[in-house]
This record gives structure tokens, C-alpha cells and sequence, in this order.
């Protein structure tokens, strides 16, 4: 009777422990996707509002230069440039992830066309400033032209430009 009452009993433990190994498998399965989701998954979501941003900024801009307004172009070039370091900096938080074989070279690349485009919108922001006082004599009078005065346009906004560009290198 002894002998069947153990049996009995290990059976039990047997069946209660596996249950319990399973449980403890789902749970830290569980933790380990909670962790993947605030590692990967936040910062992801922040560099995608961080684009999504710029490219609400830009479609602004386009606007704005088809309306002639010089001041809304450079605020929407400012906004661009926030936009664009938001995202940025949130490539700082998916660092780790640039050791991974494939994974890590789109990461990289991502990193630095915000990179580069944060500084090249940093500098079309100085070449605005410095184009602010000749917003008028550039064509900017706060009205939509026609595409062959925008050609005559574009071609003193150049003049105007190189001086500018010869001093930022």
C-alpha cells in the first residue's frame, strides 16, 4: 500500500512540475517580449513620428514656396530641422542594434541620413537668414508665379546664394 501511495505521489509532483516549468517558460517568454517591445518598439514608434514629421514639414514647405512666403518657408525649414533631430536622437536608444550582421547596416545608414540631414537643413536655415533682408529683391512678394518667372527667380536666388555658400566652407 506504501509503495502504491508513493508512486501516487510522484506521479503528482511529476504532473504539478512540468505545469510549473511550462509556466515559468511562458513567463519569462513574456518578459522577454515586454523588453524587445520598450527596447525596440518605443524608439522605433519615436523615429517613425520623427519622419512622419519632417515629411508634414516638407509637403508645408513645398506650399509655402508655391505661395511665394518667404517667411513660412523658413519656419517650415525649422521645423524640419527639429523634426529631423528628434529622430536622430532616437536612433541613440536602438544603438545595440547596429551589431547585428544585416540589421546593424540599415540601422547605420538610417542614423546617418538623419545625421546628414540634420545638417544640411542647419545649413539651408543660414543660408535663409542670410537671404531674409533680400527677401523682396529674390521675387518674394507673397503671391504664386509662373514657371518662367520662377526660372528667372531660381537664377538670382543662385547669385545670391554662392557668395553665401563660399563663406560657410
Amino acid at each position: 500500500m506504501l509503495k502504491n501511495l508513493n508512486k501516487l505521489s510522484n506521479s503528482h509532483y511529476k504532473a504539478k512540475s512540468s505545469h510549473q516549468l511550462a509556466k515559468k517558460i511562458f513567463m519569462r517568454i513574456l518578459v522577454i517580449m515586454v523588453i524587445l517591445v520598450v527596447l525596440v518598439g518605443l524608439p522605433a514608434k519615436l523615429i517613425y513620428d520623427g519622419f512622419k514629421n519632417v515629411q508634414i514639414s516638407a509637403k508645408s514647405l513645398a506650399t509655402a514656396y508655391q505661395s511665394q512666403n518667404f517667411g513660412q518657408m523658413q519656419a517650415q525649414i525649422s521645423d524640419m530641422k527639429s523634426s529631423m533631430h528628434k529622430a536622430e536622437a532616437s536612433f541613440n536608444f536602438i544603438f545595440w542594434l547596429k551589431f547585428i550582421p544585416i540589421l546593424g547596416g540599415y540601422i547605420s545608414d538610417f542614423h546617418n541620413l538623419a545625421s546628414g540631414g540634420v545638417e544640411e537643413l542647419a545649413v539651408l536655415e543660414e543660408i535663409f537668414i542670410e537671404l531674409k533682408p533680400k527677401e523682396e529683391s529674390l521675387g518674394f512678394l507673397g503671391k504664386p508665379i509662373g514657371g518662367q518667372e520662377r526660372i528667372s527667380q531660381a537664377i538670382v536666388i543662385l547669385d545670391d546664394i554662392i557668395p553665401i555658400l563660399e563663406k560657410m566652407e
